[in-house]
């Protein structure tokens, strides 16, 4: 595939706009993928921002960002904190309802 104006830019207009078609033909994800040879992420990362071209581009400039700020570990604002803070909330409560199931399959034997 032509490489697009950008340095390493593998999506365009052009390409959002026939990955909408494609998707609306009923064609699967992972052959969109590979018809573009972009990865499955980036064929949903269209999707989501509604086969916008600019709202796709603002994605994923700052998804870049906030991977370089995880890299760095710089957190980039309280939303990635609040976010960590909760997925380990969750994993918590999960963690204790697994070690629950244990003792009911487990018993303590004395």
């Amino acid at each position: 595939m032509k490489q697009v104006t950008g340095r390493n830019q593998k999506v365009s207009s052009v390409i959002v706009s026939t990955v909408k078609n494609m998707v609306n033909a009923g064609t699967k994800d992972y052959i969109i993928a590979e018809a573009f040879d972009v990865s499955i992420a980036t064929i949903q990362n269209i999707k989501r921002t509604g086969y916008d071209y600019g709202k796709y581009r603002k994605l994923i400039n700052k998804q870049m960002v906030e991977w370089k700020m995880l890299r760095d570990g710089k957190p980039n604002n309280e939303t990635t904190l609040v976010a960590k803070v909760d997925n380990f909330d969750r994993l918590e409560e999960k963690v204790d309802l697994l070690i629950s199931r244990f003792a009911k399959v487990f018993p303590k034997v004395k």
